[in-house]
């Protein structure tokens, strides 16, 4: 009769197998890597946590003071809230539920914004998040994070008029209109509600692993070589210039749409394209919406599914101890 050690044991031998990962392309907005090494069930649980669990900063509390916009109040507070907050050092502020502040609104758990517009002109007059003048001091977030803002961040190098090109936008006003407001931003995650969400697309697919039968290949003329190529909707092969032969030119972009094996039985060659996946490896794809870095949610999530394998890895221990007490007193 094994105890709880001897369980314990086992249960970390059975973790030793690490999983691989290899960066594809990377930039603020999109990641894609390559997961290799783990089931399905842990890459859905790595997506999952991308999109659920990784905190940032999101409007949760409108004042409004004056709106004479074509906008009632209840659908621009929504509009407000929907708007992507850079949080990075999201990490130095708490959760509202954990901060011990009296006024339930501190620096250390809240981020105030002022919107103070009104429409002199005879044109249009765009409100966005550039818009959201920061209340709160920033300072002690360091130099690298001297003020939350509205996403998209504004470039230094391009004007004002530029950059609003390129930002949120909230409402536009007509002269004379008005829009005095103010609102507290607060962390959150995804399970909460979908303004905590800081992925637009957090997708991943099984890996191909596609086979060309060369011996079938060489009896193919060149206008059903070309066929079978030109099949594929997302130009995953081509034609070698030297040999002419059908070469696999990018796997990663398979779909498993089956369009080049129906055109390997219209040209009288069955079985010259397979298509199956490889076991357990998969291809992530995932867009920011702009509030971290792709990079950031990547790791926040991984850190997140380690805190709760080690809960989980705590129950397990504990309930191997309870079981073996009782197999103790059932052979006493």
């Amino acid at each position: 009769m094994s105890g709880a050690p001897e369980k314990k044991r086992a249960r970390q031998q059975e973790k030793a197998v690490q999983p691989e990962i290899k960066i594809v392309e990377m930039t603020r907005d999109l990641l894609k890597f390559r997961l290799a090494g783990v089931d399905v069930s842990i890459a859905n649980s790595l997506r999952r946590a991308m999109m659920a669990e990784v905190p940032v900063l999101a409007v949760e509390f409108v004042q409004i003071e004056e709106n004479s916009t074509p906008i009632f109040d209840e659908f621009l507070a929504h509009r407000i809230g929907l708007v992507p907050l850079w949080s990075k050092a999201v990490d130095q502020y708490s959760f509202k539920r954990d901060c011990q502040c009296p006024s339930g609104a501190c620096q250390y758990c809240t981020a105030r914004f002022r919107i103070d517009v009104v429409a002199h002109g005879d044109g249009r007059t765009r409100v966005t998040g550039m818009d959201m003048e920061p209340m709160t001091d920033f300072s002690r977030l360091g130099d690298d994070h001297l003020a939350v803002k509205a996403c998209p961040l504004p470039e230094e190098r391009l004007s004002r008029s530029e950059n609003e090109l390129n930002a949120v936008s909230i409402v536009d006003m007509k002269k004379n209109q008005a829009l005095r407001l103010t609102c507290e931003a607060k962390k959150g995650i995804g399970r909460m509600h979908a303004k905590f969400n800081p992925t637009a697309t957090t997708v991943f697919a099984y890996e191909a692993d596609i086979r060309i039968d060369e011996d079938l290949e060489q009896r193919l003329s060149d206008d059903d070589r070309l066929k079978v190529v030109e099949s594929c909707p997302k130009a995953v092969f081509d034609i070698e210039e030297a040999a002419g032969a059908i070469r696999v030119a990018q796997p990663g972009m398979c779909t498993f749409c089956d369009e080049c094996v129906l055109a390997s039985d219209e040209v009288g060659a069955p079985g010259l394209v397979t298509i199956t996946t490889v076991p357990n490896t998969f291809l992530f794809t995932v867009e920011g919406v702009g509030s971290r870095p792709t990079k950031d949610i990547f790791l926040a999530a991984c850190k997140v599914l380690q805190e709760k394998f080690q809960s989980l890895d705590k129950e397990l221990d504990y309930f191997l101890e309870e079981e073996q007490k009782e197999e103790g007193l059932h052979g006493a």
